[in-house]
């Protein structure tokens, strides 16, 4: 087993005996006891105690573990949860968390939830699959279903922070109310415990490596109140004392398989509202002459449309092609070089060129709770910078003036190389982590640099639209814009 994977694996422990410990976490909340809740499953039930794993795909990808970032956002931690030793069939997920599961098991966290955020969640992802009559699994990494977010978790308390937490992912109906009676009889009340139905109907579920589904769950956190809070949350996951983890995450097994009740497949929380932000339409076109009008004797200019992508899991599920862990919470616009998502745009930056993204601002018109740019090197998905909501606030008024009233619902900001960011107020450097050298194929693999030829895809992401509590549709945002400046 190679070194990462003892990283992973190395502290999975099978709980079937254990002594009466009351559960209690950095809340200083306690709600029942996790001992005894596994002592009151069913005769018959096995229970085997993961690891909650803080994820950073890009330094995982930058020591040469992973050959890809996934394009996942540089500056939103993530957490996994690792419940089965097992290798990934293709080398893009070597390493990871990845599990499979029986229609009759159930997957259990136990903790509380994050410090205050504007956006958290639990999100199970078909990772890969085996098409028919192919005999190698295909990458998908697509969502399953809608994930139980800030918005939507059952917790007690004025507001979801810090507060405690029972999340039941299942596609049985029968194993879910065995666990929820042996966690009512350990203490835990109903009002903290969530099911995260896993849609039997749509998945292969089963232990068979040549044929059933594999699966990934993931727990996002951004932009958090107090990022020391946050950090503390992130570190406590990996403690050795399992009884200081925020979250424990348990693997429960019938033994004997009994007639299955598999959930339906839950609806979805429908995107949209109605209202749009089209009366923007024109001040978005003053906002772009204004941007060109700037730089127009010094500089040329290409112009970059973006699109939706990313849009929802079932669609990629259907189609057969890897969408990178999707977000039914978010809408994901993208512009540049992403062919994953038919965007093949050849867009590079040189040493003097930089990029201009505008566009409304999302969250300051209620479409969003939070907006976030990043700007990747595409070939490995690898996240180059990460700007959030605030750092846009009065960006376009450089170009509009104080006196346009549309210019607070608007944002104009910048990315250049490392050293250029001179022209604007509102800039953020490009700049590769130290000592990046993915995986490949062929040893010594070769580091990563940023050159004139590294081709480049920017992610806009808007996450949660208030009044839905899911991501905001496509058709009701005016879409955000991206211009190339490069010397004349």
């Amino acid at each position: 087993m190679s070194s990462f994977k003892m990283f992973w694996f190395s502290s999975v422990a099978a709980v079937f005996v254990c002594a009466t410990v009351a559960y209690s976490q950095n809340a200083n909340q306690q709600n029942g006891s996790v001992n005894q809740f596994i002592g009151s499953l069913p005769n018959g039930y096995t229970v085997v105690e993961g690891n909650p794993l803080r994820l950073d795909p890009s330094d995982l990808c930058c020591k040469g573990y992973l050959p890809t970032a996934f394009f996942f956002n540089k500056s939103a931690p993530y957490v996994a949860f690792n419940v089965q030793d097992l290798p990934s069939p293709l080398s893009l997920f070597q390493g990871l968390p990845i599990f499979q599961l029986r229609a009759d098991e159930a997957i259990v966290l136990i903790g509380v939830t994050p410090p205050a955020t504007k956006y958290f969640s639990y999100l199970p992802y078909l990772l890969m699959r085996y098409y028919p009559p192919d005999t190698t699994p295909k990458p998908i990494f697509a969502s399953v279903g809608d994930a139980i977010n800030v918005d939507t978790v059952k917790t007690l308390g004025p507001d979801p922070y810090n507060r405690p937490l029972v999340l039941i992912l299942t596609p049985d109906k029968v194993t879910d109310a065995q666990v929820r009676a042996a966690l009512h009889t350990a203490g835990y009340p109903d009002a903290i415990i969530n099911t995260l139905v896993f849609s039997a109907p749509r998945l292969n579920l089963g232990l068979d490596t040549t044929k059933d589904d594999y699966f990934v769950l993931l727990h996002r956190l951004a932009v958090p109140t107090d990022p020391a809070a946050v950090e503390a949350y992130l570190d406590a996951m990996g403690s050795t004392d399992v009884t200081k983890r925020p979250l424990r995450v348990f693997r429960v097994t019938p033994l004997v398989h009994s007639a299955l009740q598999p959930f339906s497949t839950p609806s979805l929380r429908v995107r949209g509202t109605g209202r749009n932000e089209m009366d923007l339409t024109q001040p978005l076109a003053r906002l772009r002459q204004a941007i060109l009008d700037r730089y127009k004797d010094n500089y040329n200019y290409t112009e970059y449309h973006s699109r939706h992508i990313a849009y929802v899991g079932n669609e990629f599920i259907q189609r057969e092609v890897n969408t990178m862990a999707d977000n039914p919470d978010a809408l994901y616009m993208g512009a540049g070089y992403l062919p994953i998502w038919d965007s093949e745009d050849d867009l590079t930056l040189g040493e003097n060129d930089f990029l201009i993204v505008y566009g409304p601002r999302h969250d300051s018109n209620r479409k969003a709770t939070y907006m976030n740019l990043n700007v990747y090197a595409s070939d490995l998905g690898l996240s180059l910078v990460s700007v959030y909501g605030d750092s846009l606030n009065l960006s376009a008024y450089e170009y509009l003036g104080q006196k346009d009233p549309a210019a607070g619902l608007m944002y104009a900001y910048q990315f250049a190389r490392v050293g250029h960011c001179t022209t604007s107020a509102f800039c953020t450097s490009l700049e590769v982590p130290d000592d990046c050298t993915p995986w490949c194929p062929q040893k010594p693999c070769p580091p990563f640099t940023l050159d004139p030829s590294t081709k480049l895809g920017l992610f806009i992401r808007s996450y949660l639209e208030p009044q839905t509590r899911t991501g905001p549709a496509a058709s009701e945002l005016l879409y955000d814009q991206v211009i190339k400046f490069s010397p004349k």
